[in-house]
């Protein structure tokens, strides 16, 4: 992840992300043309995020090992 320092961002990013019980909880970074380019999520979101990710990651290793097992290649 690359991180940058919130001293370094300019104020109205700040209070966004300082705000307190926002509506949403996900900023939006918009370009040239209105076009979303990137979003910031808040630190719960992203914990989540990378558990199911984690999560996901595990389940796909499981299966590759399981259809493995069941292929019989493993005697071979």
């Amino acid at each position: 992840m690359r991180t940058i320092d919130i001293n370094k961002i300019g104020s109205e990013l700040v209070n966004l992300i300082n705000e307190q019980d926002p509506i949403d909880g996900d900023i939006g970074i918009l370009g040239l043309g209105g076009a979303l380019t990137s979003a910031i999520i808040s630190r719960d979101v992203y914990e989540l995020f990378s558990k199911k990710v984690e999560e996901e990651e595990d389940r796909l290793d499981n299966q590759t090992v399981e259809d493995f097992h069941k292929s019989g290649k493993k005697d071979q």
